[in-house]
């Protein structure tokens, strides 16, 4: 009932456990002094930003969390935020590619992740990527709105091919694999110089 008179007086209804995890991760970076300064910067929120993109005519499009006259600020939570972690982060889910687009849909030079472990206690990190993560992001970008402009333009949309594919083993998985067949061999050996 309580769900059902929240929803019709245009609230969204949150749970209680719910509630109590935001407020926690609220305080963790509100208590977090660059982040606290960045989140709190006058400026403009949830911001739809659009533009063409000269040699492809293709319109860019993003919604920037909080657009100062210096920089944009992106707010993510992550199941692990620390640096090592994000440096992987940028590239695997994108965000390289992301800090290229928001920059230039935006004209601003400086883009910062306020980055926050979605367990306790909540860490936070703010992330600036350097030249060489941003030239990679670029590049990605680059490729990303072309393949959609020969799509479009082609009218075929391909996806991950027509012919079968083989797949093998990251390399980790081989070392583990080794690692554990290694143990059972020396299991075994002990177990024959016991008898």
């Amino acid at each position: 009932e309580a769900t059902d008179a929240a929803k019709a007086a245009g609230l969204i209804p949150v749970r209680q456990r719910d509630w109590q995890r935001i407020q926690a991760m609220a305080a963790a970076v509100t208590a977090h002094p660059l982040a606290a300064s960045l989140l709190g910067m006058p400026g403009e929120r949830e911001v739809a930003a659009f533009t063409v993109d000269e040699p492809t005519g293709v319109w860019l499009r993003g919604k920037v969390d909080l657009l100062d006259d210096a920089c944009v600020v992106d707010y993510k939570t992550s199941a692990d935020a620390s640096p090592s972690s994000w440096s992987r982060a940028a590239l695997t889910y994108g965000y390289a590619a992301q800090d290229a687009m928001y920059r230039r849909l935006t004209g601003r030079d400086r883009m910062f992740f306020v980055v926050q472990d979605k367990t306790p206690p909540y860490l936070v990190a703010v992330v600036e990527l350097d030249d060489d993560y941003r030239a990679i992001g670029e590049r990605s970008l680059r490729r990303a709105i072309d393949l959609y402009a020969e799509c479009r333009a082609a009218g075929r949309w391909p996806g991950y091919g027509d012919d079968l594919i083989t797949l093998s083993p990251p390399a980790w998985a081989l070392r583990d694999l080794e690692a554990d067949l290694a143990e059972e061999q020396a299991a075994a050996i002990e177990a024959l110089i016991e008898r």
